[in-house]
């Protein structure tokens, strides 16, 4: 999480008068920056963190003085909004405990590993009126937004995107697709404002374990004002 981030989800938030209470589910590499960035925030209180590793949760909450959840389902019992920074396949069950209980919800990118996920997690939120928000925080990234300052004045032809980054085996439960060229994607849609109507890709596959993952994949989008982008994702370049 980046300051940008909690300040356009903290804007959406009903005013109060007092800290909004946040835990944080899942305290893995993402999630242990959730809860760094949330202990040195004063508009929050860090009420707690869940992990299914006792030790790591143990160990989270004494560093950052909160509490540790072994079970999130209490932790929800607490607080006002949480992180949900699990594993890709578990986002469907914990947005929809948390949506459930009536607790807001900023959930990691990608939202849910399945088209179905995500539409239950959208439509539960509009159900208990709770905020849902996904973590494409590389629209925060100060070059991102220098760059749609620029292109305000520009008109755009074509956008291309590379990952140059090196590889982390943290995100292997779905597709690179998912875990790293969603942000492409992402940005190009913030950037364009327009609607795609031709999307051609292709990609290769190997099998890890039970979970098929995609090594490679190229896609062309040709959008609505006529400009055309080009994507890569590979896993061996990390965001």
């Amino acid at each position: 999480m980046q300051h940008g981030e909690l300040a356009e989800f903290s804007s959406l938030y009903p005013q109060r008068s007092k800290t909004i209470r946040i835990g944080v589910i899942g305290i893995g590499h993402m999630g242990q920056h959730h809860t760094r960035v949330l202990s040195r925030l004063k508009s929050v209180e860090l009420v707690g963190v869940s992990d299914v590793s006792v030790e790591r949760g143990l160990e989270t909450a004494s560093q950052y003085r909160t509490r540790y959840f072994e079970d999130y389902n209490e932790l929800l019992k607490h607080v006002d909004a949480v992180c949900v920074a699990v594993p890709t396949r578990l986002h469907h069950m914990v947005g929809m405990a948390a949506l459930r209980a009536g607790v807001h919800v900023l959930i990691e990118k990608p939202i849910a590993a399945t088209i179905t996920e995500a539409e239950a997690l959208v439509n539960a939120a509009a159900e208990s009126g709770c905020i849902l928000q996904v973590g494409h925080i590389e629209r925060f990234n100060p070059v991102f937004q220098s760059l749609s300052t620029v292109l305000k004045t520009e008109k755009v032809i074509a956008l291309e995107a590379h990952r140059m980054s090196p590889y982390c085996d943290r995100a292997n439960d779905v597709s690179v697709v998912l875990d790293l060229m969603i942000h492409d994607i992402d940005l190009m849609l913030e950037l364009t404002g327009s609607k795609v109507v031709r999307l051609t890709a292709s990609g290769n596959h190997t099998s890890s374990g039970a979970v098929g993952l995609c090594h490679g994949h190229s896609g062309l989008c040709q959008w609505r004002d006529g400009h055309v982008d080009r994507e890569q994702g590979d896993p061996s370049q990390d965001s």
